[in-house]
Protein backbone atom coordinates (compact mmCIF):
# COMPACT_ATOMS: atom_id res chain seq x y z
CA UNK A 1 0.00 0.00 0.00
CA UNK A 2 2.70 2.45 0.90
CA UNK A 3 3.79 2.62 -3.16
CA UNK A 4 0.49 3.63 -3.87
CA UNK A 5 0.02 5.91 -1.09
CA UNK A 6 3.17 7.98 -2.41
CA UNK A 7 1.82 7.69 -6.43
CA UNK A 8 -1.41 8.90 -4.69
CA UNK A 9 0.41 12.31 -2.63
CA UNK A 10 2.51 13.09 -5.75
CA UNK A 11 -0.67 12.93 -7.73
CA UNK A 12 -2.27 15.38 -6.31
CA UNK A 13 0.71 17.27 -5.51
CA UNK A 14 0.83 17.83 -9.46
CA UNK A 15 -2.18 18.46 -9.74
CA UNK A 16 -2.17 21.07 -7.14
CA UNK A 17 0.81 22.77 -8.98
CA UNK A 18 -1.10 22.24 -12.12
CA UNK A 19 -4.39 24.91 -10.62
CA UNK A 20 -1.96 27.06 -8.83
CA UNK A 21 -0.17 27.39 -12.39
CA UNK A 22 -3.53 27.89 -13.85
CA UNK A 23 -4.72 30.23 -11.16
CA UNK A 24 -1.92 32.49 -11.62
CA UNK A 25 -1.92 32.35 -15.59
CA UNK A 26 -5.39 33.61 -15.22
CA UNK A 27 -4.83 36.30 -12.88
CA UNK A 28 -1.74 37.53 -15.27
CA UNK A 29 -4.58 36.84 -18.19
CA UNK A 30 -7.32 39.50 -15.72
CA UNK A 31 -4.48 42.40 -15.59
CA UNK A 32 -3.21 42.54 -18.87
CA UNK A 33 -7.20 42.68 -19.89
CA UNK A 34 -7.58 44.85 -17.17
CA UNK A 35 -5.26 46.88 -18.27
CA UNK A 36 -6.03 46.76 -22.18
CA UNK A 37 -9.58 47.36 -21.25
CA UNK A 38 -8.15 50.81 -19.53
CA UNK A 39 -6.18 51.65 -22.45
CA UNK A 40 -9.00 51.54 -24.72
CA UNK A 41 -10.68 53.38 -22.53
CA UNK A 42 -8.25 55.88 -22.64
CA UNK A 43 -8.04 55.48 -26.70
CA UNK A 44 -12.14 55.97 -26.93
CA UNK A 45 -11.53 58.77 -24.44
CA UNK A 46 -9.28 60.54 -26.54
CA UNK A 47 -10.71 59.78 -29.66
CA UNK A 48 -14.29 61.15 -28.09
CA UNK A 49 -12.16 64.56 -27.31
CA UNK A 50 -10.93 65.02 -30.84
CA UNK A 51 -14.00 64.17 -32.29
CA UNK A 52 -16.04 66.94 -30.00
CA UNK A 53 -13.15 68.81 -30.92
CA UNK A 54 -13.73 68.51 -34.67
CA UNK A 55 -17.38 68.88 -34.55
CA UNK A 56 -17.09 72.00 -32.52
CA UNK A 57 -14.43 73.34 -35.61
CA UNK A 58 -17.01 72.06 -38.11
CA UNK A 59 -20.02 73.55 -36.70
CA UNK A 60 -17.79 77.06 -36.24
CA UNK A 61 -16.84 76.53 -40.28
CA UNK A 62 -20.38 76.18 -41.13
CA UNK A 63 -21.75 79.23 -39.11
CA UNK A 64 -19.03 81.12 -40.33
CA UNK A 65 -19.68 79.50 -44.22
CA UNK A 66 -22.82 80.46 -43.88
CA UNK A 67 -22.09 84.10 -42.62
CA UNK A 68 -19.92 84.69 -45.86
CA UNK A 69 -22.60 83.27 -47.83
CA UNK A 70 -24.35 86.35 -47.06
CA UNK A 71 -23.94 89.04 -49.39
CA UNK A 72 -22.44 92.69 -48.01
CA UNK A 73 -24.79 94.74 -46.64
CA UNK A 74 -26.59 97.37 -49.30
CA UNK A 75 -25.59 101.14 -49.64
CA UNK A 76 -28.84 101.69 -48.35
CA UNK A 77 -27.47 100.63 -44.19
CA UNK A 78 -24.57 102.93 -44.24
CA UNK A 79 -24.22 104.47 -47.62
CA UNK A 80 -20.54 106.47 -48.48
CA UNK A 81 -20.45 110.20 -46.77
CA UNK A 82 -23.26 109.06 -44.36
CA UNK A 83 -23.33 109.42 -40.15
CA UNK A 84 -25.62 107.40 -38.02
CA UNK A 85 -26.35 108.56 -34.69
CA UNK A 86 -28.22 106.17 -31.96
CA UNK A 87 -28.78 107.87 -28.85
CA UNK A 88 -28.68 105.56 -25.94
CA UNK A 89 -27.71 108.38 -23.18
CA UNK A 90 -29.73 107.96 -20.63
CA UNK A 91 -28.12 111.00 -19.06
CA UNK A 92 -27.88 113.49 -21.93
CA UNK A 93 -25.09 113.95 -24.53
CA UNK A 94 -22.79 112.69 -22.18
CA UNK A 95 -20.80 110.15 -23.83
CA UNK A 96 -20.13 108.48 -27.22
CA UNK A 97 -18.99 105.31 -29.17
CA UNK A 98 -17.15 106.29 -32.48
CA UNK A 99 -16.16 104.72 -35.78
CA UNK A 100 -15.32 105.34 -38.97
CA UNK A 101 -14.82 103.07 -42.29
CA UNK A 102 -14.61 104.14 -45.97
CA UNK A 103 -13.91 102.36 -48.81
CA UNK A 104 -13.64 98.59 -48.29
CA UNK A 105 -13.77 99.12 -44.76
CA UNK A 106 -17.22 99.89 -44.36
CA UNK A 107 -18.45 96.66 -44.88
CA UNK A 108 -16.01 96.01 -41.99
CA UNK A 109 -17.95 98.90 -39.69
CA UNK A 110 -21.40 97.24 -40.58
CA UNK A 111 -20.35 93.83 -38.96
CA UNK A 112 -18.27 94.99 -36.05
CA UNK A 113 -20.63 98.23 -35.56
CA UNK A 114 -23.34 95.44 -34.24
CA UNK A 115 -20.76 95.08 -30.76
CA UNK A 116 -20.56 98.41 -30.57
CA UNK A 117 -24.18 98.64 -30.53
CA UNK A 118 -24.54 95.66 -27.69
CA UNK A 119 -21.52 97.50 -25.49
CA UNK A 120 -23.47 101.33 -26.02
CA UNK A 121 -26.59 99.95 -24.82
CA UNK A 122 -25.34 98.27 -22.06
CA UNK A 123 -23.52 100.72 -20.46
CA UNK A 124 -25.71 103.78 -22.20
CA UNK A 125 -23.57 105.43 -24.19
CA UNK A 126 -24.54 107.23 -27.59
CA UNK A 127 -23.28 105.38 -30.83
CA UNK A 128 -21.88 107.29 -34.22
CA UNK A 129 -21.03 105.41 -37.27
CA UNK A 130 -19.42 107.60 -39.88
CA UNK A 131 -18.43 106.28 -43.60
CA UNK A 132 -17.48 110.14 -44.21
CA UNK A 133 -14.42 110.94 -45.83
CA UNK A 134 -12.63 113.39 -43.15
CA UNK A 135 -9.29 112.77 -43.95
CA UNK A 136 -8.89 116.01 -46.22
CA UNK A 137 -6.79 114.29 -48.58
CA UNK A 138 -4.28 111.98 -46.23
CA UNK A 139 -4.71 108.37 -45.64
CA UNK A 140 -7.78 107.85 -44.66
CA UNK A 141 -6.76 106.69 -40.69
CA UNK A 142 -6.42 110.19 -40.46
CA UNK A 143 -10.21 110.53 -40.47
CA UNK A 144 -10.82 109.40 -36.84
CA UNK A 145 -8.73 112.40 -35.60
CA UNK A 146 -11.19 114.69 -37.55
CA UNK A 147 -14.30 112.79 -36.15
CA UNK A 148 -13.57 112.59 -32.51
CA UNK A 149 -12.17 116.40 -32.12
CA UNK A 150 -15.74 117.01 -33.78
CA UNK A 151 -17.41 115.26 -31.36
CA UNK A 152 -15.68 116.70 -28.11
CA UNK A 153 -17.30 119.60 -28.48
CA UNK A 154 -20.81 117.40 -27.97
CA UNK A 155 -19.99 114.64 -25.22
CA UNK A 156 -17.67 114.38 -22.14
CA UNK A 157 -16.51 111.49 -22.95
CA UNK A 158 -15.81 110.22 -26.79
CA UNK A 159 -14.59 106.27 -27.10
CA UNK A 160 -12.92 105.46 -30.65
CA UNK A 161 -12.87 101.98 -32.29
CA UNK A 162 -11.33 101.14 -34.98
CA UNK A 163 -13.63 99.30 -38.10
CA UNK A 164 -11.58 96.11 -38.06
CA UNK A 165 -12.04 95.81 -33.85
CA UNK A 166 -14.62 93.88 -31.92
CA UNK A 167 -16.30 93.69 -28.55
CA UNK A 168 -16.35 90.57 -27.81
CA UNK A 169 -17.29 91.07 -23.81
CA UNK A 170 -19.53 93.80 -22.43
CA UNK A 171 -20.26 92.98 -19.25
CA UNK A 172 -16.87 95.21 -17.77
CA UNK A 173 -17.58 98.83 -17.76
CA UNK A 174 -14.77 101.13 -18.92
CA UNK A 175 -15.70 103.96 -17.39
CA UNK A 176 -14.91 102.21 -14.36
CA UNK A 177 -11.11 102.94 -15.19
CA UNK A 178 -11.09 106.21 -15.06
CA UNK A 179 -9.19 108.16 -12.63
CA UNK A 180 -9.35 112.47 -11.65
CA UNK A 181 -6.38 113.74 -13.96
CA UNK A 182 -5.98 111.43 -16.68
CA UNK A 183 -7.49 112.66 -19.91
CA UNK A 184 -6.51 109.75 -21.99
CA UNK A 185 -7.03 105.95 -21.92
CA UNK A 186 -4.95 103.54 -24.11
CA UNK A 187 -3.19 100.61 -24.13
CA UNK A 188 0.40 100.08 -24.53
CA UNK A 189 1.43 97.25 -26.79
CA UNK A 190 5.09 95.42 -25.83
CA UNK A 191 6.03 93.18 -28.83
CA UNK A 192 8.96 92.42 -31.15
CA UNK A 193 12.95 91.24 -30.78
CA UNK A 194 14.41 93.31 -29.70
CA UNK A 195 11.57 94.22 -27.08
CA UNK A 196 9.90 97.36 -28.83
CA UNK A 197 6.11 99.28 -27.22
CA UNK A 198 3.49 101.53 -28.80
CA UNK A 199 0.50 102.97 -27.42
CA UNK A 200 -1.99 102.62 -29.99
CA UNK A 201 -4.36 104.59 -31.13
CA UNK A 202 -6.84 101.95 -33.01
CA UNK A 203 -9.04 102.03 -29.20
CA UNK A 204 -9.09 105.06 -27.20
CA UNK A 205 -11.18 106.99 -24.68
CA UNK A 206 -10.72 110.96 -24.19
CA UNK A 207 -12.33 113.42 -21.75
CA UNK A 208 -13.27 116.59 -23.36
CA UNK A 209 -12.02 119.57 -22.56
CA UNK A 210 -9.03 121.88 -23.34
CA UNK A 211 -6.69 119.26 -22.84
CA UNK A 212 -8.52 116.69 -25.15
CA UNK A 213 -8.89 119.24 -27.96
CA UNK A 214 -5.35 120.23 -27.88
CA UNK A 215 -3.82 116.71 -28.35
CA UNK A 216 -6.11 116.12 -31.58
CA UNK A 217 -4.88 119.32 -32.82
CA UNK A 218 -1.37 118.90 -32.14
CA UNK A 219 -2.23 115.37 -33.73
CA UNK A 220 -3.16 116.84 -36.70
CA UNK A 221 -0.70 119.59 -37.23
CA UNK A 222 2.42 116.47 -37.72
CA UNK A 223 2.00 117.10 -41.18
CA UNK A 224 5.81 115.06 -41.35
CA UNK A 225 4.24 111.89 -40.21
CA UNK A 226 0.99 112.25 -43.11
CA UNK A 227 2.63 109.31 -44.98
CA UNK A 228 4.38 107.40 -41.68
CA UNK A 229 3.21 103.44 -42.19
CA UNK A 230 1.21 104.39 -38.63
CA UNK A 231 0.24 107.33 -39.75
CA UNK A 232 -2.09 109.33 -36.99
CA UNK A 233 -0.69 106.97 -34.67
CA UNK A 234 2.50 108.23 -35.20
CA UNK A 235 1.93 111.43 -34.95
CA UNK A 236 0.55 110.65 -30.91
CA UNK A 237 3.22 108.30 -30.13
CA UNK A 238 5.77 111.28 -30.94
CA UNK A 239 4.20 113.86 -28.38
CA UNK A 240 3.74 111.42 -25.83
CA UNK A 241 7.49 111.00 -26.23
CA UNK A 242 7.93 108.01 -27.94
CA UNK A 243 10.57 107.48 -30.19
CA UNK A 244 9.51 105.80 -33.75
CA UNK A 245 12.06 103.84 -35.13
CA UNK A 246 12.97 101.33 -33.11
CA UNK A 247 9.51 102.29 -31.41
CA UNK A 248 9.67 102.81 -27.85
CA UNK A 249 9.36 105.48 -24.79
CA UNK A 250 12.40 108.21 -24.77
CA UNK A 251 11.58 111.14 -23.47
CA UNK A 252 9.24 112.66 -20.89
CA UNK A 253 6.51 115.19 -22.21
CA UNK A 254 3.64 117.11 -20.46
CA UNK A 255 1.15 115.48 -22.56
CA UNK A 256 2.11 111.79 -21.05
CA UNK A 257 1.27 112.72 -17.39
CA UNK A 258 -2.34 112.98 -18.68
CA UNK A 259 -2.72 109.64 -20.00
CA UNK A 260 -2.93 106.15 -18.30
CA UNK A 261 -2.93 102.94 -19.87
CA UNK A 262 -5.80 100.29 -20.17
CA UNK A 263 -5.25 96.76 -19.61
CA UNK A 264 -4.23 94.88 -22.70
CA UNK A 265 -8.19 93.69 -22.95
CA UNK A 266 -9.94 96.84 -24.08
CA UNK A 267 -7.46 96.47 -27.44
CA UNK A 268 -6.04 93.14 -28.09
CA UNK A 269 -3.44 92.59 -31.17
CA UNK A 270 -2.25 89.36 -32.74
CA UNK A 271 1.28 90.80 -31.54
CA UNK A 272 0.38 91.24 -28.04
CA UNK A 273 -2.92 89.43 -27.25
CA UNK A 274 -5.10 89.49 -23.97
CA UNK A 275 -5.48 86.71 -22.44
CA UNK A 276 -9.48 87.88 -21.93
CA UNK A 277 -9.78 90.63 -24.44
CA UNK A 278 -12.74 92.63 -24.11
CA UNK A 279 -12.18 94.57 -27.68
CA UNK A 280 -10.61 92.18 -30.34
CA UNK A 281 -8.24 94.07 -32.35
CA UNK A 282 -7.20 92.73 -35.79
CA UNK A 283 -5.12 95.61 -37.05
CA UNK A 284 -3.97 96.40 -40.73
CA UNK A 285 -2.09 94.28 -43.05
CA UNK A 286 -4.38 91.25 -43.40
CA UNK A 287 -6.85 91.32 -46.53
CA UNK A 288 -9.99 92.46 -46.42
CA UNK A 289 -12.00 89.03 -46.77
CA UNK A 290 -9.62 87.87 -43.86
CA UNK A 291 -10.90 90.46 -41.84
CA UNK A 292 -13.86 90.03 -42.63
CA UNK A 293 -13.65 86.21 -41.05
CA UNK A 294 -12.31 87.06 -37.97
CA UNK A 295 -14.91 89.94 -36.96
CA UNK A 296 -17.73 87.56 -37.71
CA UNK A 297 -15.91 84.98 -35.10
CA UNK A 298 -16.03 87.78 -32.77
CA UNK A 299 -19.06 88.29 -33.34
CA UNK A 300 -20.66 84.71 -32.59
CA UNK A 301 -18.76 85.17 -29.34
CA UNK A 302 -21.20 87.87 -27.97
CA UNK A 303 -24.20 85.36 -28.96
CA UNK A 304 -25.64 81.87 -29.51
CA UNK A 305 -25.61 80.31 -33.02
CA UNK A 306 -28.19 80.81 -35.08
CA UNK A 307 -29.33 76.97 -35.48
CA UNK A 308 -29.09 76.21 -31.88
CA UNK A 309 -31.54 76.31 -29.33
CA UNK A 310 -33.80 79.04 -28.95
CA UNK A 311 -35.84 78.71 -25.38
CA UNK A 312 -36.63 81.69 -24.32
CA UNK A 313 -36.31 85.71 -25.65
CA UNK A 314 -32.80 85.91 -24.36
CA UNK A 315 -31.77 83.76 -26.75
CA UNK A 316 -32.98 85.50 -29.63
CA UNK A 317 -30.46 87.17 -31.78
CA UNK A 318 -32.26 88.26 -34.87
CA UNK A 319 -35.62 88.36 -35.00
CA UNK A 320 -36.01 85.29 -37.93
CA UNK A 321 -35.65 83.34 -34.27
CA UNK A 322 -38.56 85.19 -33.18
CA UNK A 323 -41.07 82.28 -34.13
CA UNK A 324 -38.37 79.88 -32.27
CA UNK A 325 -38.91 81.66 -29.28
CA UNK A 326 -42.88 81.83 -29.33
CA UNK A 327 -42.85 77.96 -30.33
CA UNK A 328 -40.81 77.57 -26.92
CA UNK A 329 -42.88 79.67 -25.14
CA UNK A 330 -45.94 77.99 -25.89
CA UNK A 331 -47.20 80.91 -27.34
CA UNK A 332 -49.42 79.63 -30.05
CA UNK A 333 -53.01 81.41 -30.42
CA UNK A 334 -53.61 84.40 -32.02
CA UNK A 335 -50.79 86.82 -33.24
CA UNK A 336 -50.91 90.25 -35.21
CA UNK A 337 -48.24 92.69 -36.88
CA UNK A 338 -48.79 96.08 -37.35
CA UNK A 339 -46.78 97.57 -40.26
CA UNK A 340 -46.83 94.79 -43.00
CA UNK A 341 -45.06 96.16 -46.50
CA UNK A 342 -44.88 93.28 -48.69
CA UNK A 343 -45.94 90.94 -46.26
CA UNK A 344 -42.43 89.40 -45.87
CA UNK A 345 -42.04 88.71 -42.56
CA UNK A 346 -45.49 87.97 -42.08
CA UNK A 347 -44.88 85.06 -44.20
CA UNK A 348 -41.29 84.21 -42.31
CA UNK A 349 -43.67 83.95 -39.09
CA UNK A 350 -46.48 81.79 -40.62
CA UNK A 351 -43.88 79.18 -42.31
CA UNK A 352 -41.96 78.90 -38.78
CA UNK A 353 -44.09 79.95 -35.79
CA UNK A 354 -47.03 76.90 -34.79
CA UNK A 355 -49.60 79.38 -33.86
CA UNK A 356 -53.21 79.24 -34.71
CA UNK A 357 -53.36 83.05 -37.01
CA UNK A 358 -52.11 85.96 -37.91
CA UNK A 359 -53.22 89.40 -38.41
CA UNK A 360 -51.32 91.50 -40.70
CA UNK A 361 -52.48 95.19 -40.32
CA UNK A 362 -51.26 98.27 -42.80
CA UNK A 363 -53.37 100.95 -44.64
CA UNK A 364 -50.63 100.80 -47.15
CA UNK A 365 -51.10 103.93 -48.47
CA UNK A 366 -48.98 106.92 -48.83
CA UNK A 367 -50.10 108.93 -45.84
CA UNK A 368 -48.61 105.95 -43.66
CA UNK A 369 -45.57 105.70 -45.39
CA UNK A 370 -43.40 107.68 -47.80
CA UNK A 371 -44.04 106.77 -51.63
CA UNK A 372 -46.98 106.92 -54.02
CA UNK A 373 -49.87 105.26 -54.00
CA UNK A 374 -48.94 103.19 -57.18
CA UNK A 375 -45.96 101.55 -55.40
CA UNK A 376 -48.35 100.89 -51.96
CA UNK A 377 -50.90 99.15 -54.39
CA UNK A 378 -47.79 97.08 -55.24
CA UNK A 379 -46.53 96.38 -52.07
CA UNK A 380 -50.48 95.56 -51.34
CA UNK A 381 -50.85 93.10 -54.09
CA UNK A 382 -46.92 91.63 -53.24
CA UNK A 383 -48.23 90.69 -49.35
CA UNK A 384 -51.72 88.85 -50.75
CA UNK A 385 -49.64 87.18 -52.85
CA UNK A 386 -47.17 85.87 -50.34
CA UNK A 387 -50.06 84.96 -48.07
CA UNK A 388 -52.37 83.96 -49.76
CA UNK A 389 -51.04 80.22 -49.51
CA UNK A 390 -51.39 80.20 -45.45
CA UNK A 391 -55.42 80.01 -46.14
CA UNK A 392 -57.42 81.25 -42.93
CA UNK A 393 -54.44 81.15 -41.05
CA UNK A 394 -54.08 84.68 -42.48
CA UNK A 395 -55.85 87.41 -42.06
CA UNK A 396 -55.41 90.86 -43.62
CA UNK A 397 -56.61 94.30 -42.46
CA UNK A 398 -56.51 96.95 -44.92
CA UNK A 399 -56.87 99.69 -42.06
CA UNK A 400 -54.51 101.50 -39.92
CA UNK A 401 -53.56 100.67 -36.26
CA UNK A 402 -55.50 102.98 -34.79
CA UNK A 403 -58.88 101.37 -36.69
CA UNK A 404 -57.36 98.61 -36.32
CA UNK A 405 -56.43 98.19 -32.46
CA UNK A 406 -59.90 98.74 -31.59
CA UNK A 407 -61.24 95.91 -33.22
CA UNK A 408 -59.39 93.49 -31.42
CA UNK A 409 -59.91 92.37 -27.82
CA UNK A 410 -57.82 93.15 -24.88
CA UNK A 411 -55.40 90.04 -23.68
CA UNK A 412 -56.42 88.19 -26.80
CA UNK A 413 -53.20 88.26 -28.58
CA UNK A 414 -49.67 85.91 -27.94
CA UNK A 415 -47.64 88.16 -29.53
CA UNK A 416 -47.92 91.55 -31.09
CA UNK A 417 -45.31 93.14 -33.89
CA UNK A 418 -44.66 96.98 -34.12
CA UNK A 419 -43.28 97.88 -37.57
CA UNK A 420 -45.43 101.01 -38.43
CA UNK A 421 -44.31 104.66 -38.30
CA UNK A 422 -40.81 105.10 -36.28
CA UNK A 423 -40.95 108.93 -34.88
CA UNK A 424 -41.59 108.84 -30.82
CA UNK A 425 -45.00 109.93 -30.80
CA UNK A 426 -46.35 107.30 -33.22
CA UNK A 427 -44.63 104.59 -31.68
CA UNK A 428 -45.67 105.85 -28.06
CA UNK A 429 -49.71 105.63 -29.48
CA UNK A 430 -49.19 102.03 -31.13
CA UNK A 431 -47.61 101.00 -27.78
CA UNK A 432 -51.14 102.24 -25.64
CA UNK A 433 -52.97 100.27 -28.21
CA UNK A 434 -51.47 97.00 -28.69
CA UNK A 435 -49.60 96.76 -25.08
CA UNK A 436 -53.67 95.64 -23.66
CA UNK A 437 -53.96 93.50 -26.19
CA UNK A 438 -51.32 90.87 -25.23
CA UNK A 439 -52.32 88.94 -22.59
CA UNK A 440 -50.09 87.89 -19.81
CA UNK A 441 -46.99 85.95 -20.52
CA UNK A 442 -47.04 87.21 -23.85
CA UNK A 443 -44.53 89.07 -26.38
CA UNK A 444 -44.66 92.49 -27.40
CA UNK A 445 -42.30 93.42 -30.21
CA UNK A 446 -41.28 95.81 -32.64
CA UNK A 447 -39.01 96.91 -35.36
CA UNK A 448 -35.56 99.53 -35.04
CA UNK A 449 -34.95 100.00 -31.65
CA UNK A 450 -33.19 103.07 -32.35
CA UNK A 451 -33.15 107.06 -31.55
CA UNK A 452 -31.56 109.31 -33.97
CA UNK A 453 -30.53 110.39 -36.93
CA UNK A 454 -30.56 107.84 -39.73
CA UNK A 455 -30.22 107.53 -43.29
CA UNK A 456 -33.83 107.27 -43.77
CA UNK A 457 -35.17 109.91 -41.30
CA UNK A 458 -35.17 110.53 -37.73
CA UNK A 459 -36.24 107.93 -35.31
CA UNK A 460 -37.53 107.65 -32.04
CA UNK A 461 -38.51 104.11 -31.28
CA UNK A 462 -35.53 103.15 -28.62
CA UNK A 463 -36.59 107.05 -26.04
CA UNK A 464 -40.73 105.78 -26.68
CA UNK A 465 -40.15 102.03 -26.24
CA UNK A 466 -37.88 102.56 -23.16
CA UNK A 467 -40.12 105.38 -21.47
CA UNK A 468 -43.38 103.18 -21.97
CA UNK A 469 -41.63 99.84 -20.73
CA UNK A 470 -40.06 101.54 -17.58
CA UNK A 471 -43.22 102.52 -16.24
CA UNK A 472 -44.16 98.69 -16.24
CA UNK A 473 -40.70 98.51 -14.58
CA UNK A 474 -40.02 95.39 -17.36
CA UNK A 475 -36.42 94.82 -18.83
CA UNK A 476 -36.09 94.93 -22.94
CA UNK A 477 -34.04 92.52 -25.33
CA UNK A 478 -32.72 94.02 -28.47
CA UNK A 479 -31.89 91.30 -31.53
CA UNK A 480 -28.51 92.37 -31.71
CA UNK A 481 -27.65 90.47 -34.50
CA UNK A 482 -30.35 92.72 -37.10
CA UNK A 483 -27.82 95.46 -36.29
CA UNK A 484 -28.27 98.43 -37.79
CA UNK A 485 -31.91 97.68 -37.40
CA UNK A 486 -32.46 95.45 -34.10
CA UNK A 487 -35.94 94.68 -32.84
CA UNK A 488 -36.85 94.82 -29.44
CA UNK A 489 -39.14 92.09 -27.57
CA UNK A 490 -40.15 92.14 -23.97
CA UNK A 491 -42.63 89.85 -22.00
CA UNK A 492 -45.59 90.61 -20.43
CA UNK A 493 -45.88 89.50 -16.92
CA UNK A 494 -48.52 86.69 -16.31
Amino acid sequence: MRPLEVRQRAREQALRDSLEAQETRLEALERRLEEEISASGRRLGATAAALGRRVDRIERLAERATALAQPAPPDGILPPGSRVIVRGGVDGSSRAICSIGTGRYRELLSIASASFAAYARRWNWDLVLSTEDLSDGRPAAWGKVRLVRELLDAYKWVLYIDADACFVDTEVDLMASVESGKDLYLVEHRWGDPPQATANSGVFLVRSGDWGRSLLEAMWAKEELIHHRWWENAALLELLGYDLEPAGPARETSWMDRVKFLDLAWNSVRADPAPRPIIDHHGTGLPIRRLRELLLDDAARLRRGPDRGVEALGDVWKRTQLPDALNALGLRGRAAEIGVHNGEFSELLLSRWEGEQLLSVDPWNPAGRSGEADEHERLHAEAQGRLAAFGPRSWIWRVSSEDAAPQVEDASLDFAYIDAQGDEASVERDLKLWWPKVRPGGVLAGYAYLDGELPTGTLGVKMAVDRFLSAERLPVHATDGDWPWPSWLVRKPG
